[in-house]
């Protein structure tokens, strides 16, 4: 007795009914009418359940291939990523947790993405990253046409800086130049842990997997970040719930200030303690020394005092190096050479009028050095000094460098390197055009880049800050 197959039967009627068409001018209009004939629509019921399913799953699987070249998977991550499509993002008014929604830009098609796309003329970077391996990352403003006139766009290179690429544009935040988020979708930095994964923060903070290519809503509690840093395993947060501008000392500044952390792998940050502080802070920022995370804050009233913090391993209160002033605040920064080294400023006790001093830890902080005077950094104010440093002895400075609460204009403020651990400084021998100085970060090793705001360019020093290259986005 033979075995009746539906499906079989379906698809010799269907090879049956297929015939050549003659070639030759009326090739294409015999297709037309080819393409006309009635389709057959009640097919499907007589494919088995399995037989359904394989189609199906046939379907979502040629989809997932053909989308590699828009998404690089995490998952090779050991692989240099070819194709890059700038993508136009919405961000959510908070951390909600729910992917957002990326559309490709005008005219292309998601199954043949454009090649990679330049970084816009207009892109004036305020915030970079290293993720390692030759990959660079970059935050800033750029024009992102007539509904966005200045939105805020990520840019990326694979290869160390010698060519760049568009990866993702937010039309609908802004960014803040050395300003705490004061309101929402506000955009202060980025910081990539890898090759893939990296954080935009703010008002609102997003993640990626994907070098920069697509983004989703990161949860901290729906608090704002006033900055991030990680050693590629761990992320650190210090968020504040609100934070409010104004010109007047009592009437600005960022409340409940709190340090949250999380694995890189993780979707969400979990708080790890408020640092219940009295009075509202003028700014708060982490630091890190290979693992180890201090957090140190900064008032606009000068005679208020908080010490560094470390808030990772055993959590401690640094102690103050001595000739530093009794009064007035200390801020401590990792170094990037070598683990259980800080450096830290504070007001010099010695001297006449209140100037700067600087101090260095070889044991976490635990012991100074004698805070040495260092006159050139200026006089202590609310912007103060923004510091990085390759090792204890090359530092670099950008002072009135300190993100602020401040509604005044920012005053005018310099780039100053060190290579006797912050007892001289002279200004960086750098750079055409570069006015005012947004951010300087230490990368590993010697490495040092700098920013300055302006469109087109960054800087770059291979000496621990003793001299600067400058380099652009666009080649």
């Amino acid at each position: 007795m033979s075995q009746h197959d539906p499906v079989e039967e379906f698809f010799a009627r269907e090879r049956r009914e297929v015939h050549d068409l003659p070639g030759g001018r009326d090739h294409w209009e015999g297709i037309v009418e080819e393409s006309r004939r009635p389709v057959r629509r009640g097919w499907l019921p007589y494919l088995g359940a399995a037989a359904a399913a394989a189609i199906v799953v046939g379907g979502i699987a040629y989809g997932t291939t053909a989308d590699r070249g828009n998404h690089a998977s995490p998952a090779t991550a050991s692989h240099p990523v070819t194709a890059t499509v700038t993508q136009t993002v919405t961000a959510p008014p908070t951390s909600s947790g729910q992917a957002l929604t990326s559309n490709p830009p005008t005219g292309s098609s998601s199954s043949r993405p454009p090649g990679p796309l330049p970084v816009p003329a207009t892109f004036a970077a305020l915030s970079m990253s290293n993720g390692g391996d030759g990959h660079l990352f970059a935050m800033g403003s750029a024009k992102c046409g007539e509904s966005a006139p200045q939105c805020v766009s990520v840019v990326g290179s694979d290869d160390d800086g010698a060519t760049w690429t568009s990866r993702a544009s937010f039309t609908t935040l802004t960014t803040t130049n050395r300003r705490t988020p004061d309101r929402g979708n506000q955009a202060i930095g980025i910081r990539f842990a890898n090759t893939h994964v990296g954080y935009l923060f703010g008002s609102v903070v997003m993640r990626t997997t994907d070098g920069g290519r697509s983004w989703s809503s990161y949860d901290v509690g729906g608090q704002r970040v006033l900055s991030l840093e990680t050693d590629g395993s761990t992320v650190w947060f210090v968020t504040a719930q609100a934070c409010r501008h104004g010109v007047a000392l009592d009437q600005r500044g960022c409340s409940d200030v709190a340090v949250w952390s999380a694995p890189v792998g993780s979707t969400h940050a979990t708080k790890v303690r408020s640092l219940g502080l009295r009075h509202l802070t003028e700014s708060a920022w982490v630091s890190l020394d290979g693992s180890d995370a201090y957090v140190s804050v900064s008032y606009a009233d000068q005679s208020l005092q908080t010490l560094p913090l470390r808030v990772s391993g055993s959590p401690a209160t640094l102690p103050r190096p001595k000739g530093c002033s009794a009064t007035g605040g200390v801020w401590a920064w990792g170094t990037a050479k070598a683990d259980g080294h800080l450096v830290a400023l504070c007001t010099s006790a010695t001297g006449n009028g209140r100037r700067y001093a600087v101090a260095s830890s070889s044991d976490r902080g635990s012991t100074w050095t004698a805070a040495a005077p260092a006159p050139d950094l200026g006089t202590p104010g609310y912007a103060g000094v923004w510091l990085t440093a390759a090792d204890a002895t090359h530092l670099v400075a950008v002072t009135q460098g300190l993100t602020t609460s401040s509604g005044q204009a920012d005053e005018p403020n310099a780039l100053l390197t060190s290579g006797d651990a912050g007892r001289t400084w002279a200004a960086a021998s750098v750079v055409e055009g570069a006015e005012s100085w947004s951010w300087a970060g230490a990368a590993g090793g010697s490495l040092v880049y700098a920013l300055a705001g302006s469109a087109g360019t960054y800087h770059v020093s291979t000496d621990g800050g003793a001299t600067f290259t400058s380099r652009l986005f666009r080649q």
